[in-house]
């Protein structure tokens, strides 16, 4: 991800660990927007922070939790405060529960990665 430039959207898929409150920003405009903080990772051991903004907070909120695979489609690269990631503010670029083989494998460090820490 380091390679890939500001302003360019990329896929990404790892595991929750770690999911921030919601909070508000104030615009420029003046007007607020919701924003909620996530960090995904996978057996690699990189993790990637991401932002999803508006009515997507609520779907985090409501339907996340820790260890959860979530595949992330169309986010934006962002470089500031260093590189992340803002989430596609099309609920459907955000899937939960992949289908993939490459998110059993996740899920499956996650869960030994898990054990190892108790």
């Amino acid at each position: 991800m380091e390679s890939q430039p500001a302003s360019s959207t990329v896929d990404v898929i790892g595991a929750l660990i770690e999911i921030g409150g919601m909070s508000s920003i104030k615009l420029k405009s003046g007007d607020a927007k919701d924003r909620m903080n996530l960090v995904i990772a996978d057996d690699s051991n990189h993790s990637v922070p991401i932002t999803v903004w508006g009515e997507l907070c609520l779907i985090a909120q409501n339907k996340f939790r820790l260890g959860d695979v979530v595949a992330f489609k169309q986010c934006r690269v962002s470089d500031y405060n260093g590189k992340s990631l803002n989430a596609s503010p099309n609920d459907k670029d955000i899937v939960l529960n992949v289908k993939l083989p490459r998110a059993l494998q996740i899920s499956k460090w996650f869960q030994a990665k898990s054990i190892d820490q108790h």
